[in-house]
């Protein structure tokens, strides 16, 4: 029995270790062995370059391109190129392929132009290269300029004149691949005369058998063919007309596609295509699918980067610079002085005369710069908050104006006997420096007595502190992340905001504030013990690296059912579980919070550009705060997932750290516009767009901001300020990919379209989002428009439905997403409403509704009256 007990005790200790482990020294070793063989590899490519050089291989080559090398000097030759770097190693086997073969295949690889034969010729002669050859010929024939006169003859001639059958397998695929490359410049009958040629190819049905068939090829001729030439594509269409059955459905696909690759010209196409076609409803909805811009390419999903680094150390140097320049000269001048006072007694200043300084004069400067000092600070303070005021009332030019005083008064009191006349003249210049730089200081007071330039100079003064603090906040959030994926793995651990109760479970509390963020060395040590390898269980209540209050409980711990929590165990959890010291990350917040207040207060007093000039330098600080820690994550990502890919392959998908600057911003701008007025929402404009714009797909951003207005009465908002903020956030979501976070924004916004003074503005939020998802995320678009439906069934009015898909519709239209159009088109005339629609887009409205759509952010393209028109004709096709 004791021996089980040991080896479960063995393997529960493999199991911590596994998942916990450190990857400081793992990094170390892996960097120096991957740095000794890069070098090793380094060198011997060197070498080797040299043995081809000596050898002269490389030079027999080039001197007779005609003359075939032996198998084995092929592979030699292979190999020694390889290694050298002159190829990459995965290409070796085309490398031998080429040495083997004589003419052509030399200029292929090192891309020199062809000198003479005509197009025809070089076809065949590519076709009758070895098969792992052939792509880079085809390739090659794209750069030869001098054929771009005669190959579309010669592709005229050999699909049409030769014909399929004539030309053989391997040149009639060579022949298909040029038809993109020379369809601009077909005459257009040669042009109508290949489309029949392909069609013949394209229309075979497909064998799946059959790995020669010429049928993909042939419909992708099709395709950029009639892409290129509207007649080729009047003609295809046409041609649909005359078919049935499966014929009629590939024809109208390849039209489709044609359509779908034409890219800003796509809207108009599609519209004039299914113009000249009869189709069935069913036929319309594959063919709207078909042309759709989601299936041409992935929707791009844009990251704000991590940005370059704001502050740099010239920063740091340039204001000690500063700071030395003006405090240094009076005291370097005093000691000048006091070590040349005996040889500097020039004769030329016994007739200059100058008054000596008394020692009460001296005082009275230090005392008058003192008094000035507080004085202004005490101005400060009484129209600023404290931190800020301390800035306003002490430039820099105050420390020199200190520094001259004080120099000026140790002048007074250390007098040389017999005093030199230098010393009165020493006395005269330091007055002058005080005076001067006390006229400098207090100009620069006097400057500062506008609150922004306070605010903007107390944030330059204290940035790069901030920054450093939230370099270290994202190195806490990374660490953090990482710490609780591998713990959470572990399956005596748990996490919850369960309150777990019992007489036998033990809860460890926060003795002071501070963020929790536990060692991982303790934690291989402290979770190894006996008492979690039979049964016990640990359930942390809060995750790490985020912030706790004292008294908050961090975890909960349930011993095994027959045995008792050690003390020894329980002392090592409190301390293990202690908070960190997170001063520094807070202050950042605090800072923030403050300017953001003061802001705020601001222009609630009337002051509008006050508060955003000040609104913007609180913005700063976030913004800031956001890039420099999403700098230090993505550094630590790149160090160490080159070891751990294999386990840490998902990082960036990980749910790090909420930031608490960022919470505390947000808090503070949904609390203070409660029933404010418009100058606060203007500053808390400021504030929100930043947030929005500074943040990433890790900070889930609008996902907070929902998360923090859920607790809110939005009546008390106005109507115009919350949709917007929600909408605003909705296209946030879709361009960082934020999926779950989209759909709380239409939750919410579906929710205010409950109440009578929300609802019009909350449904065109929605209509304003759908069109946002035909072009960030067409996946999305359904979340959306589900609800506009659903309020759409419930609503008495007959015209803001249509109205709404009609905005949809035409963006839809405009982007490429016919699918989205015709799902728009089709519930507009399911329910009766074309009328409706036509009177929107007559003349007398059109421009009203263009209007509309531009002031919710709907991206109706270039003309809006044309997108809206053109949705028009489209709906009444159906």
């Amino acid at each position: 029995m004791r021996r089980l007990r040991s080896s479960a005790d063995d393997g529960h200790a493999r199991l911590v270790a596994s998942s916990l482990r450190l990857p400081d020294s793992t990094s170390r070793r892996t960097l120096l062995t991957r740095t000794a063989v890069g070098f090793l590899r380094s060198v011997s490519r060197h070498i080797v370059a040299a043995s081809l050089r000596g050898l002269g291989v490389l030079d027999y080559i080039s001197r007779d391109e005609r003359r075939p090398l032996p198998s084995i000097v092929n592979r030699l030759t292979a190999f020694l190129a390889t290694s050298s770097g002159s190829f990459d190693r995965s290409n070796q086997s085309t490398l031998i392929a080429a040495l083997g073969f004589n003419g052509l295949t030399f200029r292929i690889l090192s891309g020199r132009p062809s000198r003479d034969g005509s197009a025809r010729q070089l076809l065949e002669d590519i076709a009758e290269l070895p098969v792992i050859l052939r792509p880079a010929g085809a390739k090659w024939l794209i750069n030869q300029e001098r054929l771009n006169q005669d190959l579309p003859h010669a592709i005229y001639e050999a699909l049409v004149l030769d014909g399929p059958a004539g030309l053989g397998g391997d040149l009639l695929d060579l022949v298909i691949l040029q038809v993109q490359r020379v369809a601009p410049g077909l005459p257009e009958k040669h042009a109508t005369d290949i489309l029949k040629k392909l069609w013949s190819l394209a229309s075979v049905p497909l064998d799946p058998y059959d790995s020669r068939s010429r049928r993909p090829a042939a419909s992708a001729a099709i395709v950029n063919l009639a892409a290129n030439r509207p007649e080729v594509e009047m003609q295809l269409a046409e041609m649909c007309k005359s078919l049935s059955g499966t014929k009629r459905a590939d024809a109208l696909d390849l039209l489709a596609r044609s359509v779908r690759s034409k890219g800003a010209e796509s809207a108009g196409s599609f519209v004039d295509v299914s113009s000249r076609l009869s189709l069935t409803r069913q036929e319309f909805e594959r063919f709207a699918d078909v042309a759709d811009s989601s299936r041409r390419t992935a929707p791009a999903l844009s990251t704000i980067g991590s940005g370059r680094r704001t502050h740099s150390w010239t920063g740091f140097v340039a204001t000690g610079v500063r700071l030395v320049a003006i405090v240094l000269p009076a005291p370097a001048l005093v000691i000048t002085a006091i070590s040349e006072f005996r040889r500097s007694d020039w004769e030329w200043l016994k007739h200059v005369p100058l008054a000596a300084m008394p020692l009460e004069g001296a005082i009275a400067i230090v005392a008058l710069i003192a008094t000035i000092n507080v004085f202004t600070v005490q101005l400060s303070t009484q129209r600023l908050p404290g931190s800020v005021s301390r800035v306003a009332g002490q430039p820099w030019q105050l420390a020199g104006a200190y520094a001259a005083a004080l120099s000026l008064l140790f002048a007074t009191v250390y007098t040389p006997s017999p005093t030199p006349k230098t010393w009165a003249c020493l006395q005269a210049i330091l007055l002058l420096m005080s005076v001067g730089w006390m006229a400098g200081a207090m100009t620069r007071i006097f400057h500062r007595t506008d609150p922004a330039e306070a605010c903007k100079s107390y944030v330059d003064r204290y940035i790069r502190a901030w920054i450093r603090a939230s370099t270290k906040f994202g190195a806490t959030q990374w660490r953090g992340a990482r710490l609780w994926k591998d713990i959470e793995s572990l399956p005596f651990t748990g996490t919850g905001t369960r309150h777990m109760m019992g007489h036998d479970v033990m809860q460890i509390h926060a003795p002071t504030r501070g963020m929790l963020m536990p060692s991982r060395r303790r934690a291989r040590k402290i979770l190894s013990n006996d008492i979690f390898a039979d049964g016990g269980y640990i359930q942390f209540g809060s995750s790490f690296g985020l912030l706790v209050s004292a008294g908050d409980t961090t975890a909960y711990v349930r011993p095994p059912a027959s045995r008792r929590l050690p003390v020894a165990l329980a002392n090592d959890l409190r301390r293990w579980l202690k908070p960190a010291e997170a001063g520094a990350i807070e202050d950042v917040s605090t800072q923030a919070v403050t300017l953001a207040s003061l802001a705020l207060t601001s222009a609630g007093g009337g002051d509008i550009r006050l508060g955003e000039a000040i609104a913007e330098q609180a913005s700063r600080i976030v913004a800031d705060h956001i890039l420099r820690a999403r700098s230090e994550r993505a550094r630590l990502r790149r160090k160490y997932n080159q070891d751990d890919d294999a386990r840490f392959d998902a990082t960036r998908a990980d749910l790090y750290p909420l930031s608490p600057v960022l919470r505390d911003i947000l808090s503070l701008i949904v609390s203070a516009t409660k029933n404010a007025d418009e100058g606060v929402g203007k500053a808390a404009d400021v504030l929100f767009n930043r947030c929005l714009a500074a943040s990433g797909p890790e900070e889930q951003t609008p996902m907070m901001f929902v998360s923090i207005l859920a607790g809110a009465d939005i009546r008390q908002y106005k109507v115009e300020r919350l949709t917007t903020w929600l909408r605003r956030a909705g296209v946030t979501a879709l361009s960082l990919g934020q999926r779950d976070a989209f759909g709380l924004v239409v939750g919410k916004l579906r929710e205010m379209a409950r109440e009578p003074a929300f609802e019009l503005l909350s449904v065109r939020s929605l209509a304003a989002l759908g069109a946002a998802c035909v072009r960030l995320d067409p996946q999305q678009f359904g979340t959306a428009w589900s609800s506009i439906s659903d309020w759409a069934s419930t609503t008495t009015d007959s015209v803001e439905p249509v109205r709404l898909a009609m905005q949809v519709g035409a963006a839809g239209l405009e982007s490429g997403s016919f699918a989205v159009a015709f799902s728009c088109a089709e519930s507009i005339v399911d329910q009766g409403s074309l009328p409706v629609l036509q009177k929107l887009t007559d003349l007398d409205h059109v421009f009203g509704e263009a209007t509309a759509a531009q002031l919710m952010d709907a991206d109706l393209g270039h003309v809006p009256t044309d997108a809206l028109e053109r949705f028009r004709d489209y709906a009444a096709m159906l």
